[in-house]
């Protein structure tokens, strides 16, 4: 799992199956994005959801700031 940031928001990076097995996929918005069965969900309610799930608390993730616009931002909305 990696904590991508821009300077407007953030995403963790998360496979598909893990936010599947984790069962919140159903409840993924499609304020999140997908690529190549990852999933980048969103800073405000999904990763929370999704991390919750799993019982981790966010820290110790690594984490990239991108300079501009993060890539997600430009992959497929999460339709579920």
């Amino acid at each position: 799992m990696i904590w991508h940031h821009d300077d407007g928001h953030g995403w963790l990076a998360v496979q598909t199956a893990t936010v599947a097995n984790a069962g919140v996929l159903d409840r993924v918005s499609h304020c999140s994005f997908e690529r190549y069965g990852t999933l980048y969900l969103e800073e405000d309610c999904d990763a929370p959801r999704f991390l919750r799930a799993i019982g981790h608390d966010g820290r110790g993730l690594e984490e990239i700031h991108h300079r501009g616009d993060a890539p997600c931002r430009t992959y497929r909305r999460f339709n579920a």
